[in-house]
């Protein structure tokens, strides 16, 4: 008051209602005619609600940054096709160090130029439509192995593409080659069943056939 300053603080007060309140109080001095000291003007805010609120969505926020670091999926953060942020599930995948591909473009991920342009060309109209794009892509970690991952992907804004997306991928490399083997166990049943259902002329012929002695066949049957 001396001083005739101005000063703006935050508190906890107990109100009318018992219960503690966050404010927000701005008090002014001022002097009477004469010179002197006259006292304090000032106003206060109950910003509790406002204090509520941001700790509902720091907690929010600490919930999904719990989840995107601990993800059983790779979790990338994508603008314009450059990793702006990725969990640590996404480094293991492709065989990168912590922080390793942050600022890169995604590129690095395929083979070549034209699969990185098809990728781009086939999920980014989707996301501009405000679609969730899915589908089966083959990458390539750092060390240039080849693995396929399963991805889905999502535009944070469709109307501002600037804004990035949001993508999670599974390695589903193991799953679609145990697929390859059971379509290829299958297929190899399937013609051990053709074989055995031929009678037995038939089968010493498609033996023979594939081995160019059709004459030496024909003597074995006639035998």
């Amino acid at each position: 008051i001396q001083e005739n300053k101005s000063w703006r603080d935050e508190l906890v007060m107990v109100f009318g209602d018992n219960h503690p309140h966050q404010v927000i109080y701005w008090a002014n001095a001022f002097r009477l005619p004469d010179g002197s000291p006259g006292g304090l003007i000032g106003s206060i805010l109950d910003i509790t609600p406002l204090k509520e609120a941001e700790a509902a969505l720091r907690e929010a926020k600490d919930e999904q940054e719990a989840i995107f670091l601990s993800g059983a999926l790779g979790m990338v953060y994508l603008r314009q096709r450059i990793i702006i942020r990725c969990n640590r599930k996404m480094e293991e995948m492709l065989g990168y160090e912590p922080g390793e591909m942050l600022g890169q473009s995604t590129r690095l991920w395929y083979a070549d130029q034209a699969s990185f342009d098809n990728a781009a060309q086939e999920a980014y109209p989707r996301l501009a439509r405000g679609e969730t794009y899915q589908g089966e892509w083959p990458f390539h970690n750092k060390k240039g192995a080849l693995l396929w991952v399963r991805i889905s992907g999502r535009a944070i804004d469709p109307e501002s593409p600037e804004k990035g997306s949001v993508w999670m991928l599974e390695d589903i490399t193991q799953e679609r080659e145990a697929k390859r083997i059971a379509t290829m166990t299958a297929r190899n049943q399937q013609l051990a069943q053709a074989q055995a259902n031929l009678n037995p002329q038939e089968q010493i012929e498609d033996i023979i056939i594939p081995a160019g002695t059709i004459e030496y066949g024909q003597l074995l049957i006639e035998a």
